[in-house]
């Protein structure tokens, strides 16, 4: 018989109590959610980077707007630089309707409004992390610009391109020429991911695992709309 007493404290420390034992089953089921995310992110990744397949019979499929340069622009010599500029900060619209309008009630009516498009803006973030690759010398033709975001509730800065009456919008018929290739196993597998998450309801739990609770955005007091400051006058002081 073993009579040593901290043998026997040692060995009931290792008894797990009801509320440890609930919370390892917790913490191991969350866990598997974490590897079933990271199991659909990296097959979504995999289809992503499936190659591409001409077709025999391309087809139109809408149409698509983007901006091109102007006609007395494309003469100039720095047609180029304008060119090589557009490449980066260029945005593309698809519409099944050749005018690209949209349908809102007014006043009880239907009445069709122009679908606004602009080039490519840059937050704080993307204008210094810069992917797009922007030169120096195409930064000077940047302007911050302070916006009221409805999102974060705060005041921010994008930077915008001050030379847009440079390009215009062309509209061209939208032609499929190739498709992704299908993979029916990795297909299979995601959608065998996708139910098992619908069916149980597990997407709010992994959002919570994965992102955190929520996305609130701490604000300063200076940054309320009844206490502006102008951080945009402190930007272009800098």
């Amino acid at each position: 018989m073993d009579t040593n007493n901290r043998s026997f404290q040692e060995s009931y420390r290792n008894i797990k109590t009801a509320r440890q034992k609930k919370r390892l089953v917790k913490k191991d089921f969350d866990k598997q959610l974490i590897r079933l995310y990271q199991k659909r992110k990296e097959l979504q990744k995999i289809k992503k980077n499936l190659p591409l397949v001409p077709l025999k019979n391309p087809y139109q499929k809408g149409w698509v707007r983007s901006f091109e340069l102007r006609a007395d622009v494309a003469e100039t010599k720095n047609a180029d630089f304008y060119q090589a500029l557009l490449g980066k900060i260029n945005t593309k619209q698809f519409s099944g309707l050749k005018h690209f309008k949209i349908k809102h009630r007014k006043n009880r009516k239907k009445i069709w409004l122009e679908r606004p498009q602009s080039l490519q803006e840059f937050d704080v973030y993307q204008w210094t992390r810069n992917a797009e690759g922007i030169s120096d010398k195409e930064k000077l033709l940047f302007s911050p610009k302070e916006y009221w975001c409805t999102t974060s509730k705060r005041f921010t800065v994008k930077y915008v391109f001050i030379e847009a009456w440079r390009f215009v919008l062309k509209i061209r018929p939208n032609i499929i020429t190739h498709r992704r290739m299908i993979d029916e196993l990795l297909e299979h597998e995601i959608s065998c991911i996708d139910n098992h998450i619908d069916n149980h309801f597990l997407q709010y739990r992994i959002n919570k695992l994965v992102y955190g609770n929520s996305f609130r955005w701490r604000r300063r007091p200076d940054e309320n709309p009844k206490h502006k400051k102008n951080y945009l006058n402190e930007l272009l002081n800098e």
